[in-house]
């Protein structure tokens, strides 16, 4: 299904119908959107002019839609401001209801538009709600202007999130319209929470602007092809009587191995078995919950025929039968859904599946940007992706510079060294198995740690023998470290590879043993962090460092020579890019004994990727450099080698005082961090501000990471004169920004607090609740 929305005012302009004819060829457009197109209809003309078999138009003339021969449509809804449509095509799997619209430019008349496709909601069936709103949904959604009144766009969400409708997202442009001087996204398209059921996704391309003052919508539906699904333990399987019994005959057939190469050798017989099991004893879950339905339906018709004790005994073991499959479906949704937000006996089971359907919307990758190239295969896509992310993690073979470790002194002692390195009791294993969150995504052998859990009277032996093995220094088998790579978007319409993030997905089994050892690293790591890092370090909370970053801002226009000065630093792929070599070396001279780098180094250099994009997974290969987002150890491996970086800059600092930002007390502030989020603050004094580049490229050159000065970014008084300002940007490189600023998601800003600096905050909230059907899925207390 390809569909056009597009508002092209004028289109009795002749460059416009030979631009739209183009669009409609080219992209072999079934329907047709025209908005606010100034003439009246001439359907003949129109229609063999645009190569199309027929229209339909609103009552006020400012929507016409079009429809190939193909497509049969019915008129359901004629509005002023919007045309809803029922549309039937043999290339359709179901009816589908389309409301295209054109809102009027007055909030006040907006309202009657939001109430109005409220009512048209269909009960059941794909809906698609797309055209001109004339309204955006936050100021983000702005450039050039600060988005208007608050109210049009508070209006506009509250009808989103009402409808139970999720933005589809969108590719190109971030903004839809544009009069040269202001540019907002006032075109976009909705979908139901029920789409995916019948389609496998909704794609959303912004064309670029010719003709209009608006980008063309092409909207489609586009179909991947399956590939083979791999194992998944699913946490239904728990609830069936049988369970336990199936797992304990397979497990304790006899097995020859021991160690982690035992423990693999065991999961893999068993995962074999489980997929029969599942198949042949089990069943489908939506199959298993007819048929209980129906044993209940029948129970009751015995029940008002003969209301005997028996036949009463049977019903009460039919609706048991059912609420316990239907907690298996509960189960099979939030663990679909990857939901660990919401509290623990959470049973709406439409919530979790209308999340899971968010996720398919959101997380598809149509097109990719590489090299300059527009690639749109699936297959050069994931060539792409794999090509890029093992360039990423492998590196560049270039020599490290020799990092000066003259103010890193040995500060671990012999008995703690001792500690870490000791081996586990079974108790503490057990500890850590059931610390790792039930419902966290399985790695690449499927299991997850709500099995381990499950069934630790059964495995706990062969588990306690795997971690013995680690550390009696047997290296790490590649089935334990294998990890699947899972692509979060960093931003609305991704472009390019680096526009995602990559996030680790590892084995239970490896996650075990990370874990055993970030509880023995993290009672003693708190010391050894420099007091500026916030993040990880036990006792030190992330909103720290939002006040005290606050307090220094307010102090931004201080009078002081030199004038004070913000850096804010964007490190590129600050995990990806940790060198394992400098990481250790940093450890060795915190007084790290040889076992544990040992360790460390075991559990950091033997793993093996594949990426897995749009459902299928490509590559394979194993990494160089960089620290797995998602292992449980690597957090605090990071921040061990950025205190490098945090020493380094209190160290110049210390040493040169004319360098310190003047915020306004005794208290010298250098800079302030949470992992790879920094923030410096300095003196304007010219000179002072080359120290910190240079040391800054010292920092780079010696540890493999990279400062990323397209992004990166210097915050200057407003009283600071041109020739200074001039200095500071071509010595840094960074572009200047304005206050506010986004700090760890939190606004920096000067003088008195507006509503308007925490958007970003309120429309993170609001993606989340987007698609939830308030009146069905919350649950009112009280």
């Amino acid at each position: 299904m390809n569909c056009l929305i597009w508002n092209i005012r004028g289109i009795g302009n002749t460059n416009s119908q030979v631009r739209l004819h183009s669009l409609v060829r080219d992209h072999r457009i079934k329907i047709l959107a025209i908005l606010e197109p100034m003439i009246p209809l001439d359907e003949r003309f129109m229609c063999r002019r645009l190569g199309f078999h027929r229209v339909l138009s609103n009552s006020s003339g400012h929507i016409w839609v079009f429809f190939s021969e193909e497509v049969q449509a019915e008129s359901v809804l004629d509005h002023p401001q919007f045309l809803h449509v029922k549309i039937s095509a043999p290339f359709l799997p179901v009816e589908i209801y389309c409301s295209f619209v054109y809102a009027k430019c007055d909030y006040i008349e907006r309202r009657d538009l939001w109430l109005s496709l409220l009512e048209v909601k269909p009960p059941s069936g794909p809906w698609l709600v797309g055209g001109d709103f004339n309204v955006v949904r936050s100021a983000s959604e702005c450039l050039g202007s600060a988005g208007g009144r608050r109210t049009p766009m508070e209006e506009f969400n509250s009808f989103i999130l009402e409808s139970a409708l999720m933005d589809a997202g969108f590719e190109g442009s971030s903004y839809t319209w544009s009069n040269r001087h202001i540019w907002k996204r006032l075109d976009r398209v909705f979908v139901s929470v029920n789409w995916t059921d019948h389609f496998d996704s909704i794609r959303v391309q912004h064309l670029p602007r010719t003709v209009s003052d608006h980008c063309p919508l092409l909207v489609s539906a586009p179909v991947f092809a399956r590939g083979p699904t791999s194992f998944r333990f699913q946490s239904m399987w728990l609830h069936h009587p049988d369970f336990l019994q199936t797992v304990r005959l397979n497990w304790n057939l006899p097995c020859h191995i021991q160690g982690m190469a035992g423990l693999f050798a065991k999961l893999k017989r068993l995962k074999n078995h489980l997929k029969w099991w599942n198949r042949d004893v089990f069943g489908n879950i939506f199959d298993n919950i007819r048929e209980a339905e129906k044993g209940v339906a029948l129970a009751e018709a015995e029940c008002e025929r003969d209301p005997s004790g028996f036949n009463w005994d049977r019903l009460a073991n039919c609706n048991d039968d059912l609420a316990r499959i239907t907690a298996m479906e509960s189960d099979f949704w939030k663990q679909e859904a990857a939901c660990n937000w919401l509290e623990d006996g959470e049973r709406n089971t439409k919530l979790f599946h209308n999340l899971v359907r968010k996720k398919h919307v959101a997380n598809k990758i149509f097109r990719i940007w590489d090299d300059g190239n527009c690639l749109t295969s699936p297959t050069l896509i994931q060539q792409s992706g794999a090509c890029f992310f093992e360039s990423l993690l492998t590196g560049e073979p270039s020599a490290l510079a020799a990092p000066d470790l003259s103010y890193f002194f040995h500060e671990i002692s012999d008995l703690e060294n001792i500690s870490i390195a000791a081996t586990p009791s079974l108790e503490e294993v057990k500890a850590v198995v059931f610390s790792i969150p039930r419902d966290s995504v399985a790695g690449p052998d499927g299991f997850s740690s709500a099995f381990f859990q499950h069934c630790w009277q059964i495995v706990h032996q062969d588990v306690f023998r795997a971690v013995l093995d680690f550390f009696q220094g047997t290296p790490f088998p590649q089935s334990f470290t294998s990890t699947t790579i899972s692509l979060i978007p960093k931003c609305e319409g991704p472009r390019a590879w680096s526009d995602f993030r990559p996030i680790s997905l590892c084995n239970v089994t490896n996650k075990i043993i990370s874990k055993l050892l970030y509880s023995r690293l993290r009672n003693v790591v708190g010391r050894l962090i420099s007091p500026n890092q916030s993040g990880f370090v036990p006792g030190r909370l992330i909103s720290d460092n939002i006040l005290l970053a606050q307090e220094l801002t307010h102090r931004l226009n201080c009078k002081t020579h030199g004038g004070n000065v913000i850096l804010k630093l964007d490190m590129a792929k600050a995990y990806d890019r940790v060198q394992w070599s400098f990481l250790l070396n940093i450890m060795r001279h915190l007084g790290f004994s040889d076992t544990v780098v040992g360790m460390v180094s075991r559990c950091i250099s033997a793993c093996h990727f594949s990426i897995n994009i749009n459902g299928t997974s490509a590559g394979f290969f194993k990494s160089t450099r960089g620290l797995r987002q998602g292992d449980p150890l690597s957090p605090l491996l990071f921040i061990l080698g950025t205190e490098y970086l945090s020493r380094g800059l209190d160290r110049l600092f210390l040493s040169r005082p004319s360098l310190s930002y003047n915020s306004g007390c005794d208290v010298r502030i250098s800079h302030l961090a949470y992992a790879d989020d920094i923030v410096i603050f300095a003196n304007g004094n010219i000179r002072g501000i080359k120290r910190i580049i240079e040391f800054l490229h010292h920092y780079e050159s010696c540890s493999g990471q990279s400062v990323n000065v397209h992004k990166s970014s210097i915050i200057l008084p407003p009283d600071i004169s041109p020739a200074r300002r001039s200095s500071l940007l071509r010595i840094t490189g960074f572009r200047e920004e304005q206050l506010p600023i986004r700090y760890l998601g939190a606004p920096l800003y000067r003088g008195h607090r507006k509503c308007s600096l925490f958007d970003p905050l309120v429309q993170s909230i609001r993606k989340r609740l987007e698609g939830w059907e308030t009146k069905t899925f919350l649950r009112v207390v009280g």
